[in-house]
């Protein structure tokens, strides 16, 4: 397991990633960890509404590891204008060291239909003190996607406009939906995924690679059988285009994201799974060594 070295609000604060790349970033980070293709509805055969899972996110500086926050995915059966629907919610809050140099509390919450289809995107950032809500619906008519979207604070409108896109189009956690829906059977060593979701004014592309069958290790006793993916990311948000993140997903029915981590122009975040309650199956890719003592 990787050796975490003590850092300080001022060694951490000092640093230019910080600020600039790694708080977008540490909540961009579980939203991508599973992605959509061309179709626009899918089946779900890996989660039960119910299912919680639980993360523990770190910013890799150098010879530093601290730990900048935790993070938890919630699926939970919901209405949307009167219909059945599912939320999916994404929320993240930073650690004491941490708020001493930056300190946030940001909620995702996006509506679907039961086949998994987006409706509705909200997003609610407490970042160092400074509010701001994102918005985003998806209306569909003869081919094409609608999505008006808004960005305001307390205050004022930042972004006011309408995305519109021919086939799919997906928000930042709409596309947490593919790789848990993916047939790994027939997905082979170099496939690729390509997708597209919208953030604000900008439409991201994205590309994803098998790498095939991977252990993660979080301790001398304990160990996850996963697959890799390796994702570019077309966006200015992300220093590094190629290979800009790396995900390892579970080895089992339920595909969860194990680890996850995103190269920086300065050092890296990466997010660990935890623990998850609710799971639709049993979580089989977990090795459990037996300690010698």
């Amino acid at each position: 397991m990787k050796e975490i070295h003590p850092a300080t609000p001022e060694t951490i604060s000092e640093c230019p990633a910080f600020k600039k790349r790694l708080l977008p970033i540490l909540f961009f980070l579980l939203a991508i960890a599973r992605t959509l293709s061309g179709q626009c509805e899918l089946a779900n055969s890996t989660f039960s509404p119910g299912e919680k899972i639980y993360y523990d996110v770190y910013f890799k500086w150098g010879l530093l590891m601290p730990k900048a926050g935790t993070a938890v995915f919630s699926i939970d059966e919901a209405m949307f204008r009167g219909k059945k629907a599912i939320r999916q919610q994404l929320t993240f809050r930073t650690t004491k060291l941490i708020e001493k140099a930056f300190s946030m509390r940001d909620t995702i919450d996006t509506y679907f239909t039961p086949e998994l289809l987006p409706l509705f995107y909200e997003k609610h950032a407490l970042e160092n003190g400074y509010y701001v809500i994102d918005e985003m619906e998806f209306l569909y008519k003869d081919g094409q996607t609608r999505i008006p979207t808004k960005r305001y604070t307390p205050q004022r409108v930042k972004i006011d406009t309408v995305h519109v896109v021919n086939g799919c189009m997906f928000d930042i956690l709409g596309v947490t939906m593919y790789l848990r829906s993916l047939n790994m059977e027939n997905v082979t060593i170099g496939d690729e995924f390509p997708a597209s979701f919208v953030m604000g004014r900008d439409i991201v592309q994205i590309r994803y690679r098998y790498a095939g069958q991977s252990v993660v290790e979080r301790s001398e006793t304990l160990k996850y059988k996963t697959l890799k993916f390796d994702m570019d990311v077309y966006d200015e948000a992300v220093t590094q285009t190629k290979n800009a993140f790396e995900i390892w997903i579970s080895d089992d029915e339920n595909h969860i994201p194990i680890k996850i981590r995103a190269k920086l122009k300065i050092g890296a975040a990466e997010a660990y799974f935890k623990k998850i309650t609710g799971n639709r199956y049993p979580l089989s890719s977990e090795v459990v060594i037996p300690s010698r003592r």
